[in-house]
């Protein structure tokens, strides 16, 4: 009889302790939390830089590494909603390297990433593959310019009633007077089970659309 309640009790602290770390609110840097207005990440944020007494930008030595910038993005209602690293590297292999050091420590704080290769992501995406989406595009459709991203990783960490979508992006791009600039862009964006669905919609009628007409 001792054993069976003994058990039970294992099972209801464990439920217990389950749901308490499941509550928590993710925190991004500070202190700093998505639906944080830039009033409360001005008073937080006291390490950093601001660019300016309007931007939502600010600059200083970001995980050990310099000169590194980090961009707060708000929705309709002035609350954070994504946070957006970018590290400025000055070679293929310090890219590489940084990358590296970035990716052991996400994986040391979020476990392995999602695995997605080729090109692939997952349906959300953070402000870190969409400016290196528009970088690599930008400079390969010009003339005698180029760009590639060199490697990725993404992760999702559910918190209590939304989920936190974690980007990592390494690239870079030449002009036509072979000036390379190497980057690495790291973020993160809080999205709900409703947004989710939002862009299955998307996708779905996009598919739609192309399907009806033939």
């Amino acid at each position: 009889m001792k054993k069976s309640r003994w058990f039970v009790f294992l099972v209801i602290l464990m439920v217990l302790t389950s749901n308490f770390a499941f509550a928590e609110e993710f925190e991004l840097r500070n202190g700093i939390c998505f639906g944080d207005t830039m009033e409360t990440i001005v008073e937080k944020e006291t390490t950093l830089t601001r660019k300016s007494d309007d931007s939502t930008s600010f600059s200083g030595r970001i995980a050990g590494f310099d000169d590194s910038d980090c961009d707060f993005e708000f929705d309709e209602n002035e609350k954070l909603i994504s946070m957006n690293y970018e590290f400025t590297c000055y070679s293929k292999d310090s890219t590489m390297t940084n990358y590296k050091t970035l990716y052991d420590s996400l994986v040391r704080k979020y476990g392995k990433p999602k695995g997605n290769t080729g090109g692939n992501c997952e349906l959300i995406t953070d402000p870190a593959i969409s400016t290196m989406a528009i970088w690599v595009y930008l400079f390969g459709e010009l003339d005698g310019c180029s760009s590639d991203y060199y490697d990725y990783d993404e992760w999702i960490v559910d918190v209590s009633d939304y989920h936190v979508k974690i980007d990592l992006v390494s690239y870079y791009y030449r002009n036509s007077d072979f000036k390379y600039t190497y980057s690495i862009n790291l973020s993160y964006l809080k999205y709900t089970d409703e947004d989710y669905q939002k862009e299955i919609d998307k996708k779905t009628d996009e598919r739609n659309e192309v399907d009806n007409d033939l």
